[in-house]
């Protein structure tokens, strides 16, 4: 029992005794549950001292005696400690100073719970097309210019041998490929003949090409007329096509074409100047000076 109820406790029985000429029966220490001891004794005390003055002394001190009794149960009950469950809130930082797994496991949750936002940046890569702003399609004479053509900003897909069917392909797979170029050039006809459809077809395969060049072809073959017939007249039929007219400009240059196939092929670094050359007129870029 707490020294300061005691020594309370003490006084109200001196002063009950005093007031009742009773003695009381004191409880021992932390015997709460003994105060209807006293309470008995009190009520013997009434008893025994008889009158209204003392009747009315005695049960103020019943009263007294209540009040109090409950005080001491109440001390009583503090003086333990009560076993409380530890609040994740309130519980340790360190997981190693807690008793319990379970808590440490809801400790760490609630070291967590403050929101944490991941910004997920997701990127796209997309394969852009090659950009070619000109394209050239050819046969074996074209080979004879590819390094003039390249470095001046054209792409040259020239094939030996190559016939108009197979040249469809060509085109149609380099469009797939590389997109739609801003300038073509195309010559095919020289290793056989080629129909009005075939050159049509490659022609339509272009049409979204704002410049398309066709070279009339050369060489000493039957079907070389024929061939030219055609091309030159697909301007008529297809706007965004001009022709160069190879088979006549090639005869300035009769002296560099190759003598042994009847001047086909270019022969040397001035028949490729001035192939090249007359490309690069045909799609407005600059020309290759004379050394």
């Amino acid at each position: 029992m707490p020294t300061e109820i005691e020594d309370q406790l003490t006084t109200y029985f001196a002063w009950v005794e005093q007031s009742t000429g009773t003695t009381l029966h004191r409880p021992p220490d932390g015997a709460g549950a003994d105060v209807s001891a006293t309470v008995v004794d009190l009520r013997a005390g009434r008893h025994a001292a008889g009158g209204p003055r003392t009747r009315r002394v005695v049960i103020a001190l019943l009263a007294a005696a209540s009040v109090l009794a409950a005080w001491l149960i109440a001390a009583n009950r503090s003086d333990v400690t009560p076993t409380v469950p530890v609040s994740p809130i309130d519980a340790p930082t360190s997981v190693e100073t807690l008793a319990s797994p379970s808590i440490a496991s809801v400790t760490e949750v609630t070291e967590s719970a403050t929101p944490t936002t991941t910004v997920v940046t997701s990127s796209t890569t997309t394969s852009a097309e090659p950009v070619i702003d000109s394209i050239a399609f050819g046969e074996s004479v074209m080979q004879g210019a590819f390094h003039r053509l390249t470095d001046n900003g054209v792409r040259v897909d020239a094939q030996e041998s190559i016939q108009g069917k197979q040249m469809i392909e060509v085109v149609r797979r380099d469009l797939a490929e590389y997109g739609v170029p801003e300038n073509a050039i195309v010559q095919t006809g020289t290793n056989g003949p080629v129909t009005q459809q075939q050159y049509d077809e490659i022609a339509d395969l272009l049409v979204d090409v704002p410049h398309v060049v066709f070279l009339t072809v050369k060489a000493p073959m039957a079907w070389i007329d024929a061939n030219n017939a055609i091309i030159e007249a697909l301007p008529t039929h297809h706007p965004n096509v001009t022709v160069v007219d190879w088979a006549t400009a090639g005869q300035e240059i009769d002296d560099h074409l190759s003598a042994s196939d009847g001047r086909v092929h270019l022969n040397d670094g001035t028949a490729a100047r001035f192939y090249t050359n007359l490309i690069l007129s045909a799609i407005g870029k600059p020309t290759i000076p004379d050394p």
